[in-house]
């Protein structure tokens, strides 16, 4: 943790319940208009109402269906156009209600209405849906009257009505939704990707990894969200048009805190303004909620200050990556994709605001977010491989400072490291530390070299690993002293002492010069390995008993010689191990 996420901390500690409060709130809202909204049904208008043409629509300027129209908030639109002469089976009119509760008529006989009587105790939410009306043969050829009464201002620019039948209207819709399955195909790829990379971060991979992953999901599914609520893909599974609306509205507002916390992780500057705007922008979805369930206002009349947070949030990631452009290269693909995802939300802004029902802001928009998540996850993957190289650098700088260069075998950092662990470990230990040195290295290097001398040490480390490769750990603790250890409560030390004795035997028989190399151990109680300098002194004691053997070897060769002394000494081996036996 770096001195600024020190900083920041206290800002983090003090906002997380309060943000978490705010999309519990959020989450209420939803909940209740998902459970308690008498929604028309709009999946299918299988029922008809027939009654009498109102009076006022008698009298009502009629005009022939544009290519779009616009309309203010109350104010009553009257079209009219004809059903063609023949009307098939199973026969349907479509039209958009961008916003606005529409009546369909066919002489003076009602066909279909939406959005007439308000499905909430709150608000005016009646969603931008597609109207399927069904026409039956008998209306042939007859006149049909189309009312529509906006609840906001808006622009109907495209087709205002198709005839056909359900199939292939439904067709229609899934056709004209392809681009927009294709996004979320897309993004749904990206966050089953992300997730199964977090979960093998979570097993020993970077807790910075899993936090980026974690709000790139986040992002991603909010986009993902905006995108299907935005869309005619809801109404072919559910009647409850105004929840819908509703969560496409608070999807957007809260995409940029997620993506502000994402910048916050790769940006060093403007770490702080990120994360003061990821706390302060559940403030938006709140309020949205407030103005909606107080009837003040509908999330379409607070859309700009949405709009707003987002504009704020790309401009400010673009002045920040800009600033620090040359310093990481997941900083320049950061850079590049805001660039993109800027130029095509500044053009779905537009078109949004020429055309707030067309739904081609979305689509430039959703297109952006597409390329801007690519790019974000190939950022991600750059990070991840750029861990993995650090991670593999800092194990094989841990590898050569725990490995003894001469031998090969961990050395006396490794062994200090072993004993701090044991220490620190609060499990009683029963331990058995054997200390080893070789004998008149000195001498070696004197008549022989040091070539020689570090041959002689580093077949004793091979003997070492030999006898207890095995059974425990071993260390050369510097010059010729080495180590082990073995935490087997069922190893024999003796037994241990003898299989590295013969291995040094089995060097002698055919060395050039043969070895001696003395060994001790001392054994631990179970219960005192938590003793404090515990180690300490079972080190000293292990010391001595090899200080011991080291002199009785001294004493062969002093009184028998050389050669007579290792005769001596392996046959007074043999009968301490049939004495054992």
């Amino acid at each position: 943790m770096n001195l600024q996420e020190k900083r920041d901390m206290p800002l983090t500690k003090i906002a997380k319940p309060l943000c978490f409060i705010a999309a519990a709130f959020v989450a209420g809202v939803i909940l209740f208009c998902a459970l308690y909204a008498d929604s028309e049904r709009t999946r299918f208008t299988a029922a008809r109402e027939f009654a009498a043409l109102p009076a006022y629509l008698d009298s009502a300027q009629k005009e022939k269906v544009p290519d779009s129209f616009r309309g203010m908030p109350g104010e009553t639109a009257v079209f009219y156009t004809t059903v063609p002469d023949y009307v098939g089976q199973d026969a349907a009119l479509m039209l958009q209600s961008a916003y606005c509760s529409t009546e369909v008529y066919a002489g003076t006989q009602l066909l279909g209405s939406y959005g007439v009587r308000q499905p909430l105790p709150f608000g005016e939410m009646v969603g931008n849906i597609r109207v399927l009306v069904r026409v039956d043969q008998a209306f042939a050829g007859q006149q049909l009257t189309i009312r529509y009464t906006p609840y906001y201002e808006t622009t109907v620019d495209y087709p205002a009505l198709s005839f056909g039948n359900t199939g292939s209207l439904q067709l229609y819709i899934l056709l004209h939704n392809m681009p927009r399955l294709v996004i979320i195909l897309i993004l749904m790829t990206m966050v089953l990707a992300a997730l199964g990379m977090s979960v093998y971060e979570l097993f020993g991979g970077s807790a910075e990894i899993v936090k980026m992953l974690t709000n790139f999901v986040a992002f991603v599914l909010c986009i993902l969200t905006w995108i299907i609520c935005s869309s005619d893909l809801p109404q072919f599974f559910t009647n409850n048009n105004e929840t819908v609306s509703l969560i496409s509205f608070l999807a957007l507002s809260i995409l940029p805190i997620p993506f502000s916390h994402f910048c916050a992780q790769i940006l060093e500057k403007g770490r702080t303004v990120f994360l003061v705007s990821a706390h302060l922008g559940w403030i938006l979805p709140v309020t949205i909620c407030l103005c909606f369930v107080t009837d003040i206002c509908d999330p379409y009349h607070i859309l700009i200050l949405t709009h707003l947070y987002i504009a704020f949030t790309l401009v400010f990631a673009l002045i920040c990556v800009c600033r620090q452009w040359k310093m990481d290269r997941g900083v320049a693909i950061l850079a590049v994709s805001l660039m993109v995802l800027f130029v095509f939300a500044l053009i779905g802004l537009i078109l949004f605001y020429i055309s707030k029902t067309g739904g081609y802001d979305a689509l430039f928009f959703g297109f952006g977010l597409s390329f801007f998540i690519l790019m974000l996850f190939a950022l991600i993957l750059n990070r991840q491989m750029g861990y993995y190289e650090q991670k593999k650098a800092a194990e094989i700088y841990k590898e050569l400072a725990y490995t003894d260069f001469l031998t090969g075998i961990p050395n006396r950092t490794a062994f200090e490291a072993l004993l701090a662990d044991l220490a620190a470990d609060k499990t009683p230990h029963y331990v058995t530390m054997f200390v080893a040195d070789l004998n008149d290295l000195k001498q070696i290097n004197d008549n022989f070299g040091h070539q020689i001398g570090d041959e002689a040490i580093r077949t004793v480390a091979q003997c070492l690993e030999k006898a207890f490769r095995a059974r425990g750990s071993y260390f050369r603790l510097g010059g010729d002293e080495f180590g082990a250890i073995v935490l087997d409560h069922t190893a024999d030390p003796d037994k241990c002492c003898h299989d590295f004795r013969r291995q040094v035997e089995q060097y002698n028989k055919s060395a050039f010069r043969p070895l001696s190399v003395a060994i001790g151990y001392a054994e631990a109680e179970q219960e005192k390995s938590l003793e404090k300098g515990f180690f300490n002194t079972l080190f000293s004691r292990a010391d001595w008993e090899m200080y011991k053997d080291k002199v009785r070897l001294k004493e062969n060769e002093d009184k028998f010689g050389e050669g007579e002394a290792t005769f001596l000494n392996k046959n007074e081996e043999s009968c301490d191990e049939s004495g054992e036996m």
